[in-house]
């Protein structure tokens, strides 16, 4: 017999199986705290021509330098990503570079003005292409990228006061809001309310068994008449007592698609030491057309 706990605003379908190991998160992100009188921010594709390049403190030794071409700044890749901490790897056949972070893995393709990111621990329901503000370009044998990629590929920000420097860190972390429902100023959001048991279809409950048995996370989208609802299930988690939130309280309209972050949340206290595959369900009024899920595990947040 299915039982439904509901938790601090979320609801979660819980079946206990199998006897596991105690819980440990199996992804620790250690916060780079930036000092509050040197404030970051994001790097822009128009930065001035930088007079040295510093990452994480350390000044890099370029054999490219970085160069401006159409009032857009390049710099160059593989120095960065491994200061950064990253691995990159050149496959000239594609004319494809692959960089590994510790938060992420990025694919850049010369000549191409987009590049895909992956987030670890992220369920994306399709591939997740950025824009750049230039193609990617080969100088001197140095794949070369365009700076406001180094923010919104990379995860890197620089110190505002640097002046002809360009000074890197990686995103200092952050704690996102729970979804408590409330909407946040300034954005075009909808918040979410999590449904009980008795509020599913036939469909949203038959679609919830079968995730019981899931190992990975899922989710599944249910159109109904004022909106949407989504149906997430977290995957096979080591121990019981965990929820479903879906991080800014709901979905959030971003050049006509409706993007939903949800996250499995870990119990606090004691929990039961037995497997567990949580499951919500959470309706969306108003929300409909497109719409990417993307699904923050382990620990991870955006």
């Amino acid at each position: 017999m299915n039982s439904w706990q509901k938790t601090a605003g979320t609801v979660a379908l819980l079946l206990l199986t199998n006897v596991a190991p105690a819980f440990a998160e199996t992804f620790d992100a250690v916060p780079i705290m930036a000092p509050s009188s040197l404030p970051f921010v994001p790097v822009t594709a128009k930065h001035t021509l930088p007079a040295q390049i510093t990452v994480k403190g350390q000044a890099l030794k370029l054999d490219q330098p970085a160069v401006v071409q159409a009032e857009v700044l390049y710099v160059p890749l593989r120095f960065i990503a491994e200061a950064a901490g990253g691995t990159v790897q050149w496959d000239g056949a594609t004319q494809t570079v692959s960089v590994d972070l510790p938060d992420r893995t990025v694919t850049f393709v010369i000549g191409q003005d987009e590049a895909e990111l992956n987030k670890r621990g992220v369920f994306y329901i399709r591939r997740n292409m950025i824009k750049l503000a230039g193609a990617v370009q080969l100088i001197n044998g140095r794949t070369m990228i365009p700076a406001d990629a180094l923010t919104s590929i990379l995860g890197l920000v620089e110190r505002a006061d640097t002046d002809m420097n360009l000074d890197l860190i990686p995103t200092p972390a952050e704690e996102p809001a729970p979804a408590t429902g409330k909407v946040i100023p300034g954005s075009e959001q909808v918040a979410a309310v999590a449904l009980e048991q008795a509020a599913l279809s036939a469909e949203q409950t038959t679609w919830a068994d079968a995730m019981l048995s899931a190992e990975p996370a899922a989710f599944k989208l249910f159109p109904v008449a004022d909106g949407m609802i989504v149906g997430i299930a977290g995957g096979l988690q080591p121990s019981g007592g965990y929820t479903i939130e879906l991080l800014g309280g709901g979905a959030r309209l971003v050049d006509g698609t409706w993007y939903i972050d949800a996250k499995v949340v870990p119990p606090t206290g004691m929990a039961t030491m037995a497997l567990t595959n949580p499951v919500a369900f959470f309706h969306l009024p108003g929300v409909s057309g497109t719409v990417t899920v993307n699904f923050w595990t382990n620990g991870a947040t955006p």
